[in-house]
Protein backbone atom coordinates (compact mmCIF):
# COMPACT_ATOMS: atom_id res chain seq x y z
CA UNK A 1 0.00 0.00 0.00
CA UNK A 2 2.69 2.46 0.68
CA UNK A 3 4.84 1.54 -1.93
CA UNK A 4 1.80 2.00 -4.69
CA UNK A 5 1.28 5.50 -2.78
CA UNK A 6 4.65 6.55 -3.15
CA UNK A 7 4.16 5.67 -7.10
CA UNK A 8 1.24 7.54 -7.29
CA UNK A 9 2.95 10.77 -5.46
CA UNK A 10 5.92 10.41 -7.84
CA UNK A 11 4.07 10.38 -10.89
CA UNK A 12 1.90 13.52 -9.59
CA UNK A 13 5.12 15.26 -9.08
CA UNK A 14 6.38 14.32 -12.76
CA UNK A 15 2.97 15.87 -14.60
CA UNK A 16 3.65 18.92 -12.36
CA UNK A 17 6.94 19.49 -13.45
CA UNK A 18 6.34 18.77 -17.55
CA UNK A 19 2.70 20.88 -16.87
CA UNK A 20 5.34 23.84 -15.60
CA UNK A 21 7.62 23.06 -18.16
CA UNK A 22 5.34 23.48 -21.32
CA UNK A 23 3.73 26.32 -19.68
CA UNK A 24 7.12 27.91 -19.07
CA UNK A 25 7.69 27.40 -23.04
CA UNK A 26 4.92 28.20 -24.19
CA UNK A 27 4.47 31.77 -21.98
CA UNK A 28 8.55 32.40 -23.48
CA UNK A 29 7.29 31.25 -27.24
CA UNK A 30 3.84 33.57 -27.53
CA UNK A 31 4.30 35.59 -24.23
CA UNK A 32 0.82 38.04 -23.48
CA UNK A 33 0.11 39.90 -20.77
CA UNK A 34 -3.56 40.68 -19.91
CA UNK A 35 -3.01 44.35 -21.64
CA UNK A 36 -1.23 43.16 -24.64
CA UNK A 37 -3.82 43.91 -26.93
CA UNK A 38 -2.07 45.39 -29.78
CA UNK A 39 -3.53 49.20 -30.48
CA UNK A 40 -2.25 52.14 -31.97
CA UNK A 41 -1.63 55.32 -29.69
CA UNK A 42 -2.05 58.48 -30.85
CA UNK A 43 1.46 59.51 -31.48
CA UNK A 44 1.29 56.26 -34.18
CA UNK A 45 -1.74 57.35 -35.88
CA UNK A 46 -0.62 61.12 -36.15
CA UNK A 47 2.22 59.46 -37.69
CA UNK A 48 0.88 57.92 -40.40
CA UNK A 49 -0.31 60.86 -42.34
CA UNK A 50 3.39 62.65 -41.57
CA UNK A 51 6.22 59.27 -40.39
CA UNK A 52 8.80 61.99 -41.39
CA UNK A 53 10.58 62.06 -37.23
CA UNK A 54 10.85 58.03 -37.93
CA UNK A 55 11.98 57.94 -41.69
CA UNK A 56 15.70 56.69 -42.36
CA UNK A 57 17.34 59.74 -42.42
CA UNK A 58 18.45 61.59 -45.92
CA UNK A 59 22.09 61.23 -45.41
CA UNK A 60 22.00 57.82 -44.14
CA UNK A 61 24.65 55.47 -45.89
CA UNK A 62 22.02 53.13 -46.19
CA UNK A 63 19.82 55.17 -47.85
CA UNK A 64 21.28 54.71 -51.80
CA UNK A 65 21.75 51.01 -50.91
CA UNK A 66 17.92 50.34 -49.95
CA UNK A 67 16.81 52.80 -52.82
CA UNK A 68 18.61 49.92 -55.54
CA UNK A 69 17.48 47.36 -53.28
CA UNK A 70 13.80 48.20 -53.65
CA UNK A 71 13.84 49.22 -56.85
CA UNK A 72 11.50 47.24 -57.88
CA UNK A 73 8.01 48.07 -56.62
CA UNK A 74 6.49 44.22 -57.19
CA UNK A 75 9.38 42.94 -54.95
CA UNK A 76 6.86 42.48 -52.01
CA UNK A 77 3.89 41.24 -54.19
CA UNK A 78 4.88 37.86 -52.78
CA UNK A 79 7.46 35.61 -52.03
CA UNK A 80 8.76 34.42 -55.13
CA UNK A 81 9.71 38.26 -56.18
CA UNK A 82 10.86 38.35 -52.76
CA UNK A 83 13.24 35.77 -53.54
CA UNK A 84 14.33 36.93 -56.42
CA UNK A 85 15.12 40.37 -54.97
CA UNK A 86 17.62 38.13 -52.81
CA UNK A 87 16.48 38.59 -49.47
CA UNK A 88 16.83 35.41 -47.04
CA UNK A 89 13.91 35.50 -44.92
CA UNK A 90 14.70 33.92 -41.04
CA UNK A 91 11.14 34.08 -39.43
CA UNK A 92 8.01 34.59 -40.55
CA UNK A 93 5.44 35.31 -38.04
CA UNK A 94 2.22 34.29 -38.77
CA UNK A 95 0.44 35.20 -35.85
CA UNK A 96 1.53 39.34 -36.31
CA UNK A 97 -0.33 39.14 -39.64
CA UNK A 98 2.40 37.43 -41.46
CA UNK A 99 5.58 39.68 -40.80
CA UNK A 100 8.62 38.85 -42.01
CA UNK A 101 12.10 39.30 -41.07
CA UNK A 102 14.54 38.99 -43.77
CA UNK A 103 18.53 40.00 -44.49
CA UNK A 104 20.07 40.98 -47.12
CA UNK A 105 22.99 40.50 -48.60
CA UNK A 106 23.69 44.15 -49.77
CA UNK A 107 22.77 45.66 -45.97
CA UNK A 108 24.87 43.76 -43.65
CA UNK A 109 24.13 44.72 -39.88
CA UNK A 110 20.59 45.24 -40.45
CA UNK A 111 17.33 43.12 -40.51
CA UNK A 112 14.22 43.93 -42.25
CA UNK A 113 10.59 43.28 -40.63
CA UNK A 114 7.65 43.88 -43.47
CA UNK A 115 4.61 42.54 -45.45
CA UNK A 116 4.18 40.41 -48.18
CA UNK A 117 0.76 41.47 -50.33
CA UNK A 118 -0.19 38.14 -50.23
CA UNK A 119 0.57 37.19 -46.57
CA UNK A 120 -1.15 39.79 -45.04
CA UNK A 121 -4.89 40.72 -44.76
CA UNK A 122 -3.72 44.42 -43.21
CA UNK A 123 -4.44 47.37 -44.84
CA UNK A 124 -1.68 50.01 -46.29
CA UNK A 125 -2.21 52.00 -42.65
CA UNK A 126 -2.54 49.07 -40.31
CA UNK A 127 0.92 47.92 -41.81
CA UNK A 128 2.08 51.46 -41.47
CA UNK A 129 1.01 51.76 -37.73
CA UNK A 130 2.69 48.33 -36.69
CA UNK A 131 6.08 49.04 -38.01
CA UNK A 132 5.40 53.12 -36.75
CA UNK A 133 4.50 51.77 -33.53
CA UNK A 134 8.15 49.86 -33.02
CA UNK A 135 10.05 52.90 -34.21
CA UNK A 136 8.18 54.86 -31.00
CA UNK A 137 8.88 52.29 -28.43
CA UNK A 138 12.20 51.92 -29.55
CA UNK A 139 12.96 55.60 -29.28
CA UNK A 140 11.06 56.03 -26.08
CA UNK A 141 13.12 52.66 -24.81
CA UNK A 142 16.54 54.25 -26.14
CA UNK A 143 15.85 57.93 -24.39
CA UNK A 144 14.99 55.89 -20.87
CA UNK A 145 18.66 54.10 -21.05
CA UNK A 146 20.30 57.36 -21.77
CA UNK A 147 18.32 59.10 -19.00
CA UNK A 148 18.79 56.22 -16.53
CA UNK A 149 22.54 55.35 -17.36
CA UNK A 150 21.62 51.75 -18.35
CA UNK A 151 24.98 50.23 -19.79
CA UNK A 152 24.10 46.54 -19.76
CA UNK A 153 20.43 46.51 -21.91
CA UNK A 154 20.65 47.98 -25.16
CA UNK A 155 17.75 48.74 -27.92
CA UNK A 156 18.39 48.09 -31.57
CA UNK A 157 17.68 51.47 -33.86
CA UNK A 158 14.42 51.27 -35.93
CA UNK A 159 13.54 53.07 -38.73
CA UNK A 160 11.21 53.29 -41.44
CA UNK A 161 12.27 52.96 -44.89
CA UNK A 162 9.42 54.04 -47.91
CA UNK A 163 9.31 51.74 -50.95
CA UNK A 164 8.57 54.31 -54.00
CA UNK A 165 5.03 53.97 -55.07
CA UNK A 166 3.58 52.35 -58.01
CA UNK A 167 2.51 54.73 -60.64
CA UNK A 168 -0.51 53.02 -60.49
CA UNK A 169 -1.30 52.82 -56.48
CA UNK A 170 -1.77 55.91 -54.01
CA UNK A 171 -0.46 53.21 -50.88
CA UNK A 172 2.03 54.24 -49.08
CA UNK A 173 4.67 50.92 -48.83
CA UNK A 174 7.10 51.04 -45.70
CA UNK A 175 9.13 48.40 -44.25
CA UNK A 176 10.70 48.44 -41.13
CA UNK A 177 14.86 48.59 -40.93
CA UNK A 178 16.23 46.93 -37.59
CA UNK A 179 20.26 47.05 -36.95
CA UNK A 180 21.10 43.68 -36.26
CA UNK A 181 22.16 43.29 -32.74
CA UNK A 182 24.00 39.63 -33.04
CA UNK A 183 21.61 37.77 -30.69
CA UNK A 184 22.48 34.62 -29.32
CA UNK A 185 20.08 31.67 -29.58
CA UNK A 186 17.14 30.97 -27.24
CA UNK A 187 19.55 28.34 -24.54
CA UNK A 188 22.28 31.20 -24.64
CA UNK A 189 20.04 33.96 -23.56
CA UNK A 190 18.78 31.60 -20.80
CA UNK A 191 22.08 30.53 -19.70
CA UNK A 192 23.24 34.24 -19.59
CA UNK A 193 19.98 35.54 -17.78
CA UNK A 194 20.94 33.25 -15.12
CA UNK A 195 24.67 33.22 -15.22
CA UNK A 196 25.98 36.71 -16.43
CA UNK A 197 23.00 38.74 -14.80
CA UNK A 198 24.17 40.83 -11.46
CA UNK A 199 22.22 43.36 -8.92
CA UNK A 200 23.24 46.55 -11.64
CA UNK A 201 21.38 44.26 -14.73
CA UNK A 202 18.04 43.87 -12.49
CA UNK A 203 18.32 47.41 -11.56
CA UNK A 204 18.37 48.39 -15.60
CA UNK A 205 15.90 45.86 -16.16
CA UNK A 206 13.88 47.00 -13.16
CA UNK A 207 13.74 50.50 -14.94
CA UNK A 208 12.77 49.25 -17.92
CA UNK A 209 10.00 46.79 -17.30
CA UNK A 210 8.69 49.29 -14.49
CA UNK A 211 7.63 51.72 -17.02
CA UNK A 212 5.94 49.45 -19.09
CA UNK A 213 8.61 48.53 -21.83
CA UNK A 214 10.01 45.17 -23.36
CA UNK A 215 8.44 42.18 -22.19
CA UNK A 216 9.05 39.77 -19.06
CA UNK A 217 9.79 37.02 -21.18
CA UNK A 218 13.80 37.79 -20.69
CA UNK A 219 15.11 35.06 -23.19
CA UNK A 220 12.85 35.35 -25.75
CA UNK A 221 12.25 39.23 -25.81
CA UNK A 222 15.16 40.56 -24.26
CA UNK A 223 17.93 37.99 -25.66
CA UNK A 224 21.83 38.04 -24.39
CA UNK A 225 23.90 39.55 -27.52
CA UNK A 226 27.56 39.05 -29.04
CA UNK A 227 28.41 42.20 -27.45
CA UNK A 228 27.71 40.90 -23.77
CA UNK A 229 24.63 43.28 -23.36
CA UNK A 230 21.01 42.23 -23.26
CA UNK A 231 18.78 43.88 -26.06
CA UNK A 232 15.29 44.66 -25.66
CA UNK A 233 14.01 43.56 -29.23
CA UNK A 234 10.59 43.64 -28.44
CA UNK A 235 9.40 47.19 -29.17
CA UNK A 236 5.68 46.08 -30.78
CA UNK A 237 3.87 47.40 -27.96
CA UNK A 238 3.34 50.36 -26.27
CA UNK A 239 3.27 50.97 -22.16
CA UNK A 240 1.96 48.11 -20.27
CA UNK A 241 1.46 47.06 -16.79
CA UNK A 242 3.96 43.30 -16.46
CA UNK A 243 3.82 40.73 -13.63
CA UNK A 244 7.14 41.86 -12.51
CA UNK A 245 7.38 38.71 -10.25
CA UNK A 246 7.34 36.39 -13.22
CA UNK A 247 10.82 37.52 -14.55
CA UNK A 248 12.94 35.50 -11.80
CA UNK A 249 12.48 32.25 -12.85
CA UNK A 250 15.30 33.17 -15.47
CA UNK A 251 17.28 34.23 -12.43
CA UNK A 252 20.15 32.41 -10.31
CA UNK A 253 18.78 31.06 -6.33
CA UNK A 254 20.28 34.58 -5.04
CA UNK A 255 19.33 36.86 -7.90
CA UNK A 256 15.29 35.62 -7.34
CA UNK A 257 15.37 36.98 -4.20
CA UNK A 258 17.40 39.92 -4.86
CA UNK A 259 14.79 40.66 -7.71
CA UNK A 260 11.77 39.69 -5.14
CA UNK A 261 13.33 42.32 -2.75
CA UNK A 262 13.91 44.89 -5.43
CA UNK A 263 9.81 44.79 -6.50
CA UNK A 264 8.78 44.85 -2.76
CA UNK A 265 11.29 47.95 -1.97
CA UNK A 266 9.85 50.28 -4.82
CA UNK A 267 6.67 48.84 -4.08
CA UNK A 268 6.42 50.34 -0.55
CA UNK A 269 8.33 53.39 -1.71
CA UNK A 270 5.62 54.18 -4.11
CA UNK A 271 3.17 53.74 -1.13
CA UNK A 272 4.88 55.73 0.82
CA UNK A 273 5.54 58.90 -1.88
CA UNK A 274 1.43 58.15 -2.58
CA UNK A 275 0.33 58.77 1.09
CA UNK A 276 2.74 61.69 1.14
CA UNK A 277 1.52 63.43 -1.65
CA UNK A 278 -2.02 62.49 -0.07
CA UNK A 279 -1.40 64.64 3.03
CA UNK A 280 1.06 67.55 1.74
CA UNK A 281 -2.48 69.26 0.62
CA UNK A 282 -4.37 69.08 3.70
CA UNK A 283 -1.22 70.67 5.83
CA UNK A 284 -1.36 73.35 3.13
CA UNK A 285 -4.71 74.11 4.30
CA UNK A 286 -4.24 73.61 7.82
CA UNK A 287 -1.33 76.27 7.46
CA UNK A 288 -3.94 78.52 5.63
CA UNK A 289 -6.75 77.74 8.20
CA UNK A 290 -3.83 78.97 10.87
CA UNK A 291 -2.74 82.52 8.94
CA UNK A 292 -6.55 83.18 8.78
CA UNK A 293 -6.98 82.66 12.29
Amino acid sequence: MKIRLFHLLVIVLIQGLISESLLAKKMDSSYLESSMTWEANEEVKECIHDPTPYLLPRDHYLRSILDTIFSNPALLKNKKSFSKGRFTTIALRKKKGSLRVARHPSAPGYLFKLYLKNETEKSSDEVAQALIQRCVVAKRVGDLIKQQGIRHITVPEKWLYEIARDAKSDERTFVLVVRDMQLSQYKGSVKAWKKVATEEHLHELYAILSSGYASVALAQNIPYTKSNTFSCIDTEFAERNFRLARAKRYFSNRMKKYWMKLIVDHKFKKKNKIKEEKTRPNKRLKWLSHEAD
